[in-house]
């Protein structure tokens, strides 16, 4: 009874945990989202867009897609450059980690075509790795090489030995699937020398490993065993378990190809076994299959069928996964398409709102020009008849002024002028 008390409260507190860390996220999803709705379009914004997206879960949520497309629309729409870069570069990983590899390409060719047009070299470079892992995850590999190459070359200028190191495994891979072996070994093996020189553990094991499998194309099964192993034995140092299972697995191959089943057996198992922490059905697939041929190799039908009913289980699991994620992604796909869609539509009526307010401004303007210009008009008009009319009467009382001197000129005259009559007697006296 005090056994399952004791679970009892484990639980409780375990759930109680849970639901305060459930109820922090949620709080800080719903203070984000109402930053965001009462702020400007600025930088800031973007950013509170980009951490809002980062609240939601990386492989499961569609939320956090949408919001690093928001802030990238965002970033694009105010020609903030930093925003533009961290968006895409965000949105790319989450997308390829999510094994969206159509939609991930397709932002990242538009993020190259970004770069290039704003002449960005440094970051450019820096995109032609993920660039040709996507590329490759689409099966174009030629295509893919290219871009590794000038990776490749970036990362030689900037003495950039680990990444430098990274690219060349790549195009080694890329030259397996091409089944050009001897350039896969030449590059991989020069990947190899430069991990262990770095004292790079994992990247030492993964690239000793892939030699392997070069050297298993080749049908050279005895340098291959030794590799592999050399390279089991720097996971299991390094404590890298999923290393441990790969390693397991590839020296299992070796095996099966040298008709050891009952070796290769004990690979195989040793694999599923590391495999049961880890969700990675299309590996479990794989290394039923495996079990069910060495098993069908030794006429052991009973095992054989039993690995092969869950191979055939696995492989249905795989098939429903892809569809599932391959359902999400158009889902996904149409969301963020719609969603572009409601955006350049509200670009467009904000776009015709402000043509519509700038007519109607330009209208108020010219209406008050010509009432203004009207309204001079009028003034000087009446300035002009002002002017007239004040002339006219300065000229009206000159001539009255003028008249006004001849008539009290004249009147003087009449005076000192004797009369007619007067001149007229005088004249007749002086007959007489």
């Amino acid at each position: 009874m005090n056994k399952y008390l004791k679970y009892f409260i484990l639980l409780l507190i375990f759930l109680f945990i849970t639901s305060e860390q459930t109820y922090a996220s949620k709080k800080r999803i719903d203070s984000l989202i109402s930053v965001i709705n009462n702020s400007k379009e600025d930088s800031n914004k973007v950013f509170s867009l980009i951490n809002l997206g980062n609240q939601y879960d990386y492989f499961n949520s569609k939320e956090r897609i949408e919001y690093f497309i928001s802030a990238l629309n965002l970033s694009q729409k105010i020609n903030y450059k930093n925003g533009i870069i961290k968006s895409y570069s965000l949105l790319i990983v989450n997308l390829s980690h999510r094994q969206f590899y159509d939609l991930a390409l397709e932002y990242c060719k538009n993020y190259k075509e970004y770069l290039e047009s704003n002449n960005l070299h440094e970051q450019l470079h820096e995109n032609f790795k993920l660039y040709a892992t996507l590329l490759a995850k689409q099966g174009k590999y030629d295509e893919s090489l290219q871009y590794n190459h000038k990776a490749l070359n970036y990362y030689l200028s900037k003495n950039n030995k680990i990444l430098y190191a990274t690219v060349l495994n790549n195009i080694g891979l890329l030259h397996l699937n091409n089944k050009h072996l001897d350039s896969a070994y030449f590059y991989g093996l020069r990947a190899t020398e430069i991990f262990k020189r770095n004292n790079m553990q994992s990247e030492l094991a993964n690239s000793t490993l892939a030699l392997a499998e070069i050297n298993i194309e080749k049908n050279d099964l005895k340098n291959a065993r030794l590799i592999a192993f050399h390279a089991l034995e720097i996971y299991k140092n390094a404590n890298i378990e999923l290393g441990v299972m790969y390693a397991n697995t590839t020296i299992g191959n070796i095996d099966f190809k040298e008709k050891k089943y009952d070796s290769a057996i004990v690979r195989y198992n040793l694999a599923v076994e590391l495999l049961k922490k880890y969700s990675l059905p299309e590996l479990k697939r794989d290394s039923y299959l495996s079990l069910s041929q060495c098993y069908a190799n030794l006429k052991n039908d009973y095992l054989a069928y039993k690995n092969h009913v869950l191979y055939a289980a696995y492989k249905d699991s795989v098939s429903d996964q892809r569809l599932k994620n391959k359902t999400i992604e158009m889902d996904a796909k149409y969301n963020i398409t719609k969603k572009e869609g409601e955006l350049r539509e509200k670009e467009l009526e904000i776009i015709s709102q402000t043509k519509q307010r700038n007519f109607l401004v330009l209208g108020i303007i010219g209406f008050f020009i010509t009432m203004i210009i009207l309204y001079r008009g009028y003034r000087q008009k009446k300035k002009a008849n002002y002017l007239i009319t004040e002339q006219k009467r300065i000229v009206d009382e000159k001539q009255k002024e003028i008249l006004d001197s001849i008539k009290y000129s004249k009147r003087i005259q009449n005076a000192l002028l004797p009369s007619e009559k007067f001149i007229e007697r005088k004249i007749n006296s002086l007959k007489k």
